[in-house]
């Protein structure tokens, strides 16, 4: 136990030392990533990357998660997953993230070389 509490004291100091890195693939007009001080905290945002509805299951992935109704992502809760949408709720706060419409997508004109 004293152990532990060794190795904590030991790498607790190590979280303060931390900053905020740069990325190098970043485009030159693409704000800068910003330090986590409480001044600069920002609300979670969430990207809905896909939905798997099976007579068993439904699913969503959220910033590369799988989730299902009920499943928690940061202070979040999934409470509903629908074909192209899920409903999130934080406290009495909802949010409804969706996938792009189908009709957005079509096929290219153009031949296959």
């Amino acid at each position: 136990m004293s152990r532990l509490l060794l190795i904590i004291a030991l790498l607790l100091p190590l979280t303060a030392l931390a900053e905020v890195l740069n990325d190098p693939m970043r485009p030159s007009h693409a704000p800068r990533a910003k330090d986590s001080s409480p001044a600069s905290v920002t609300a979670p945002s969430y990207r809905l990357d896909s939905i798997i509805i099976a007579s068993d299951r439904r699913l969503a992935m959220i910033n590369g998660r799988h989730l299902g109704e009920g499943d928690r992502i940061g202070r979040a809760t999934v409470t509903r997953i629908e074909a192209t949408r899920v409903i999130l709720r934080t406290g009495t706060h909802s949010q409804v993230l969706t996938l792009l419409p189908v009709s957005i997508k079509s096929p290219s004109n153009e031949a296959n070389p």
